[in-house]
Protein backbone atom coordinates (compact mmCIF):
# COMPACT_ATOMS: atom_id res chain seq x y z
CA UNK A 1 0.00 0.00 0.00
CA UNK A 2 3.05 2.62 0.66
CA UNK A 3 4.20 2.20 -3.09
CA UNK A 4 0.48 3.27 -4.14
CA UNK A 5 0.10 6.07 -1.60
CA UNK A 6 3.87 7.45 -2.56
CA UNK A 7 3.04 6.90 -6.43
CA UNK A 8 -0.34 8.37 -6.36
CA UNK A 9 1.45 11.74 -4.11
CA UNK A 10 3.70 11.80 -7.05
CA UNK A 11 1.13 11.81 -9.56
CA UNK A 12 -0.49 14.41 -8.42
CA UNK A 13 2.61 16.67 -7.84
CA UNK A 14 2.97 15.78 -11.84
CA UNK A 15 -0.60 16.91 -12.56
CA UNK A 16 -0.30 19.90 -10.81
CA UNK A 17 2.82 20.73 -12.79
CA UNK A 18 1.86 19.87 -15.70
CA UNK A 19 -1.81 22.08 -14.83
CA UNK A 20 0.29 25.27 -14.46
CA UNK A 21 2.67 24.65 -17.51
CA UNK A 22 -0.17 23.65 -19.38
CA UNK A 23 -1.87 26.86 -18.33
CA UNK A 24 1.24 28.76 -18.99
CA UNK A 25 1.36 27.67 -22.47
CA UNK A 26 4.52 25.29 -21.92
CA UNK A 27 2.99 21.90 -22.49
CA UNK A 28 0.77 21.50 -25.90
CA UNK A 29 -0.28 17.81 -25.23
CA UNK A 30 -2.74 16.64 -22.87
CA UNK A 31 -2.25 15.01 -20.06
CA UNK A 32 -3.72 11.98 -20.93
CA UNK A 33 -0.89 11.61 -23.59
CA UNK A 34 1.85 13.04 -21.03
CA UNK A 35 0.66 10.09 -18.40
CA UNK A 36 0.90 7.08 -21.12
CA UNK A 37 4.14 8.42 -23.29
CA UNK A 38 6.40 9.58 -20.03
CA UNK A 39 4.97 7.23 -17.46
CA UNK A 40 3.32 4.37 -18.85
CA UNK A 41 -0.12 4.42 -16.98
CA UNK A 42 -3.64 5.72 -18.26
CA UNK A 43 -5.05 8.24 -17.09
CA UNK A 44 -8.01 6.27 -15.01
CA UNK A 45 -5.33 4.17 -13.30
CA UNK A 46 -3.81 7.59 -12.11
CA UNK A 47 -6.80 9.32 -11.39
CA UNK A 48 -7.24 6.14 -8.71
CA UNK A 49 -3.89 6.55 -7.29
CA UNK A 50 -4.23 10.20 -6.93
CA UNK A 51 -8.10 9.84 -4.68
CA UNK A 52 -6.32 7.34 -2.97
CA UNK A 53 -3.29 9.26 -1.98
CA UNK A 54 -5.68 12.17 -0.89
CA UNK A 55 -7.62 10.56 0.96
CA UNK A 56 -5.41 8.46 2.62
CA UNK A 57 -1.90 9.81 2.49
CA UNK A 58 -2.27 11.27 5.61
CA UNK A 59 -2.14 8.55 8.18
CA UNK A 60 1.25 7.08 8.42
CA UNK A 61 -0.42 3.34 9.24
CA UNK A 62 -1.83 3.25 5.67
CA UNK A 63 1.64 2.94 4.55
CA UNK A 64 1.99 -0.76 6.61
CA UNK A 65 -1.75 -1.79 5.65
CA UNK A 66 -1.46 -5.48 4.26
CA UNK A 67 -4.63 -5.07 1.58
CA UNK A 68 -4.13 -4.83 -2.01
CA UNK A 69 -4.29 -1.17 -3.66
CA UNK A 70 -8.17 -2.49 -5.45
CA UNK A 71 -9.16 -3.68 -2.08
CA UNK A 72 -8.59 -0.44 -0.74
CA UNK A 73 -10.12 1.58 -3.75
CA UNK A 74 -12.59 -0.69 -4.01
CA UNK A 75 -14.12 -0.09 -0.05
CA UNK A 76 -12.40 4.08 0.00
CA UNK A 77 -15.92 5.53 0.68
CA UNK A 78 -16.69 3.17 3.48
CA UNK A 79 -13.12 3.53 5.34
CA UNK A 80 -13.24 7.26 4.57
CA UNK A 81 -16.51 7.48 6.20
CA UNK A 82 -15.12 5.91 9.29
CA UNK A 83 -12.36 7.95 9.67
CA UNK A 84 -14.32 10.41 8.92
CA UNK A 85 -16.86 9.76 11.52
CA UNK A 86 -14.45 7.63 14.69
CA UNK A 87 -11.79 9.96 16.32
CA UNK A 88 -10.33 6.77 18.07
CA UNK A 89 -10.23 4.97 14.34
CA UNK A 90 -8.58 8.12 12.62
CA UNK A 91 -6.20 9.03 15.98
CA UNK A 92 -4.80 5.22 15.44
CA UNK A 93 -4.47 5.55 11.60
CA UNK A 94 -2.73 9.07 12.09
CA UNK A 95 0.32 7.35 14.64
CA UNK A 96 3.83 6.55 13.25
CA UNK A 97 3.65 3.30 10.98
CA UNK A 98 6.14 2.46 13.54
CA UNK A 99 4.56 2.94 16.53
CA UNK A 100 4.53 0.58 19.15
CA UNK A 101 0.99 -0.31 20.69
CA UNK A 102 0.53 -0.45 25.28
CA UNK A 103 0.79 -4.20 24.78
CA UNK A 104 4.18 -3.85 23.55
CA UNK A 105 3.21 -5.00 20.17
CA UNK A 106 3.96 -3.59 16.92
Amino acid sequence: MSASLDYGDWLETAFLIYRDQKRSGNVLGTWKEWLETEVGINDSYSRKLREISKLFGMYPRFHKLGLPFSEVYQRREQIHHMLETDRYIADYWRQPADAVQATGQP
